[in-house]
């Protein structure tokens, strides 16, 4: 596995990729963790996306495995510069009546979430059985969900989606 590893790390960066991100467990002198392998991301200029390349020895097949992929680079602005004082999440987009949130952390978590974690998305947006609105004072973003399906964003900014993460609408306490 090693001599895999010390391969790729030599021989990518000759052809002009450069490495992105590293996580590898072959000096992992645990006896329980079996997995002895790598996994890393590569970006090359001019090529649009990223390769991930990993490798591990399949304890059940008796064979080391290494595999490629291709991915999209993924682009997230940020919608919120400053972390108001208070939020104002309301269940229903036509609700009258707010959920008031003034709890810094919270807030913060919520913030964090749709800056760094929703990406920008440029399609049109897909139907979803549930929206909520977060008004931030600056800015008032419309959540888009349901169930298990991707989660959307909107604002006067544009358009985000993130995978559905229940912490997120626990966040909100809308579920």
């Amino acid at each position: 596995m090693t001599d895999i590893y010390d391969y790729y790390m030599s021989e990518l960066p000759k052809q002009g990729w450069q490495l992105k991100y590293n996580d590898s467990d072959l000096n992992d002198t645990d006896l329980h963790n079996d997995w002895s392998g790598f996994d890393s991301g590569w970006r090359k200029e001019g090529i649009d996306g990223v390769l991930s390349l990993a490798a591990y020895y399949n304890k059940s097949e008796e064979q080391t495995e290494v595999k490629f992929d291709k991915f999209p680079i993924f682009m997230s602005s940020s919608w919120i510069e400053d972390i108001p004082e208070e939020i104002c999440i309301y269940k229903e987009d036509s609700d009258g009546e707010c959920l008031e949130v003034r709890d810094k952390s919270r807030i913060s978590e919520i913030v964090g979430f749709i800056n760094n974690e929703a990406y920008d998305y440029k399609e049109d947006i897909l139907p979803r059985s549930e929206t909520s609105l977060i008004d931030f004072g600056s800015i008032k973003v419309k959540v888009l969900y349901e169930d298990e399906k991707t989660v959307y964003f909107q604002s006067k900014k544009g358009v985000k989606e993130s995978k559905p993460d229940p912490g997120f609408l626990e966040l909100l306490k809308i579920n």
